[in-house]
């Protein structure tokens, strides 16, 4: 069951997520993002209040961006983490 996140929590894990994408271009290697970092982000998203649609999409977008840094290509990460991170200002806009 999806347990929707306060506003609050959306804006601090959207925080978390752009340090994320700062972080991406001084990363070496690009593995090196830390899988506590990935798990919250993944965590997030399974508590976001999403439409079946929405959540298929973003959860496609973590996992892209996931496969992009296993294989070393931070520039492809950040952009499927940026397009992730609107997701979560939708959110918080509303």
């Amino acid at each position: 069951m999806n347990h929707p996140l306060p506003p609050g929590d959306v804006a601090s894990l959207r925080a978390h997520l752009q340090q994320i994408i700062e972080g991406l271009p001084s990363e070496v290697p690009a593995r090196r993002v830390p899988r506590a970092d990935l798990a919250r982000v993944r965590a997030a998203i399974e508590s976001l209040p999403l439409s079946s649609g929405e959540y298929c999409v973003a959860l496609n977008r973590f996992l892209n961006a996931r496969r992009y840094l296993a294989a070393g290509e931070r520039g492809a990460a950040a952009f499927e983490l940026r397009l992730l991170a609107r997701i979560f200002d939708d959110l918080t806009a509303t």
